[in-house]
């Protein structure tokens, strides 16, 4: 089949089977990445983030009547490709996140929902470095206190634990208790009817029976 000689070209976020399409949320935050990519260049941190805010503001420009809904959605663009930069170039991570703190301005409503998707619908099919990054884009967060981070790590927590590879599953919560141990004091701090703690001691004492079982089988 002549189709078939054609190299699939290979997603920076998932393992895709060898017939696997790519994903259309990935396509659309590499998407987005390329407009960011564009936009900041070889360019100086200031002036890089300066090019992300008019990309932004330009879309006003677009139409009168529909300039709020166009600049939304370079807004949402812009902040998934920068999500996008963050979870696949763990070199540049640091850029990435700063540069996505900036344009966010205190409302990290859209980047939320963005980290929320890539947990629900890709979570199972991420590459082992991506995941990684997940918890970076935690500890970054969590270390400029984002509001509402709290509830999306839940969501980390309960992807982590779906019943997947076993060996995965211990490696992302393990990495998920090493990030809230440097972040005592954060942790501590929660509100009193905080989801995350109750979610935190039955999803780890779960694995805490698992490791013993594991362990005396063995």
């Amino acid at each position: 089949m002549e189709g078939s000689s054609i190299a699939k070209k290979p997603g920076k976020l998932l393992n895709l089977g060898l017939h696997e399409q790519q994903d259309e949320l990935e396509q659309k935050l590499e998407n987005g990445f390329a407009i960011v990519l564009s936009r900041m260049g070889n360019l100086h941190e200031r002036e890089a983030h300066d090019q992300l805010l008019q990309a932004v503001a330009d879309a006003k420009l677009v139409s009168y009547d529909l300039s709020e809904f166009i600049a939304f959605q370079m807004y949402e663009v812009v902040i998934g490709g920068l999500l996008y930069g963050v979870l696949s170039d763990p070199v540049n991570a640091s850029k990435y996140y700063d540069a996505l703190t900036l344009v966010a301005n205190g409302s990290w409503f859209c980047a939320l929902c963005n980290v929320n998707m890539v947990l629900f619908e890709l979570y199972p099919r991420l590459h082992n470095e991506a995941r990684q990054q997940i918890l970076f884009f935690f500890r970054e967060s969590i270390r400029v206190n984002v509001p509402k981070i709290d509830n999306v790590l839940i969501n980390l927590i309960r992807n982590a634990n779906d019943g997947g590879d076993f060996k995965d599953s211990c490696k992302m919560l393990t990495g998920v208790v090493g990030l809230l141990n440097e972040n005592y004091p954060w942790l501590s701090n929660l509100k009193p009817k905080a989801s995350l703690i109750p979610v935190i001691l039955i999803v780890f004492s779960r694995n805490v029976s698992w490791i013993a079982r594991n362990w005396e089988e063995t």
